[in-house]
């Protein structure tokens, strides 16, 4: 596999899972039973708050991190960036 499809696949895996931390964090509030009201906003909204946090997580280095080798001093930048980016969205 060549570095630009490893990049691409990681790319791909990094927005699923936010895309699904998203989901997952509408489905909780609303006890599993999202509003059709919210659920039009959840839709316009959802991309803009994935590109907010992966772009907090590319300017923190989050996206270079080695998951084989986490430490403790790399939880604390992945801490930095995900308070930044709520931060900006709330």
């Amino acid at each position: 596999m060549t570095r630009l499809q490893r990049r691409a696949w990681q790319l791909i895996i990094d927005f699923t899972v936010l895309s699904l931390a998203f989901w997952l964090a509408m489905m909780l509030r609303f006890d599993w039973n999202v509003p059709p009201k919210m659920f039009r906003q959840l839709v316009i909204v959802m991309p803009y708050v994935m590109l907010l946090q992966y772009g907090t997580l590319v300017v923190f280095g989050v996206t270079r991190f080695s998951w084989r080798y986490i430490g403790l001093r790399d939880a604390v930048q992945i801490f930095k960036a995900v308070a930044v980016a709520s931060t900006l969205l709330v």
